[in-house]
């Protein structure tokens, strides 16, 4: 899926039943969806009608690590949780673009672990990214999950990517825990964020790890047919219903090579990978795995070669 404005970034839905364990902000990985809106007041009416597929869990109000930026926070129809996010039309403090459509495009990923010094090395050591130093702030629907105190801090640390977007480290509490999964299966809830770099086999060798390089077979490949989602499959009618102007639904393709699809769950984390490399900054929906996985909160994930 899309904005209504344009924009290039993707959000990728994949429908899989819940891991019966799963809480939402209970546990470590990738635990927020940040989304550009123009008016948080008029969307936080639209989602608490009767049938709608969100939930609100902190009503619209400025963000304690910035007073000029205002906030929805709502779970989604997979327990995720979106931020709903209206920056000045000047910009904030990272984010210089505001909203071009009542629904926009994600901005911000959040990413909770248990050691903000852990998180903070990784993503600028290993990735080479800007990462701002610690500070910390008040994050009330988190406070309210865990059952703290609601004038308790977490320390958190804004990464910023452009003027267009940001990551954020979270240092969570000590009663969060790693983030279940059953074998074989995407985590539950947003399962992984894809970032565009200008060179990726550069990038990679140089703070992460070999990229993979698509057989070429495989390259030579085109797309035969598009798939769109079920048309009973309720995530392709909840997302729609947030805002007036919509999400086109991005298209996933199945590649087809001699005459055989690639059906394999290792063939659609390929595809994946690839198509990560094609979008403007990132959309979620698959996942990755780093060398101090258990560090950062992103458990459970086998490791690509």
């Amino acid at each position: 899926m899309h904005s209504a404005s344009g924009s290039d970034v993707l959000l990728r839905l994949i429908e899989r039943p819940l891991t019966a364990s799963f809480t939402t902000l209970h546990t470590h990985g990738w635990n927020a969806n940040e989304i550009l809106v123009t008016d948080p007041f008029a969307l936080e009416k639209r989602i608490r009608k009767p049938g709608s597929p969100f939930s609100v869990i902190g009503t619209t109000a400025a963000l304690d690590s910035n007073l000029s930026v205002l906030a929805l926070q709502a779970l989604g129809p997979d327990d995720e949780l979106n931020y709903f996010t209206k920056i000045p039309p000047a910009g904030g403090m990272f984010i210089k673009h505001a909203a071009q459509a009542f629904v926009d495009r994600t901005f911000i990923a959040i990413v909770g672990g248990p050691s903000i010094t852990a998180l903070r090395e990784f993503y600028e050591m290993r990735l080479g990214m800007s990462v701002t130093a610690p500070f910390a702030s008040k994050v009330p629907v988190l406070n309210t999950a865990l059952g703290l105190p609601a004038e308790q801090r977490i320390l958190l640390a804004p990464v910023p990517l452009s003027a267009k977007f940001a990551l954020q480290l979270d240092e969570y509490p000590a009663n969060t825990v790693p983030r279940p999964r059953r074998n074989g299966d995407l985590l539950s809830g947003i399962a992984m964020v894809s970032f565009e770099v200008n060179d990726l086999e550069e990038t990679l060798s140089q703070h992460f790890f070999h990229p993979l390089r698509m057989p070429p077979s495989l390259a030579r490949a085109q797309p035969s047919s598009s798939v769109p989602p079920a048309s009973g499959s309720s995530l392709s009618r909840l997302w729609s219903k947030i805002s007036d102007e919509g999400m086109e639904r991005n298209l996933c393709h199945t590649l087809k090579h001699r005459g055989d699809y690639l059906h394999s769950f290792l063939s659609d984390i390929l595809v994946g990978l690839i198509e990560a490399v094609l979008v403007d900054c990132f959309h979620l929906g698959i996942r990755f795995n780093t060398p101090t996985q258990e560090t950062l909160g992103l458990q459970n994930l086998e490791t690509i070669h």
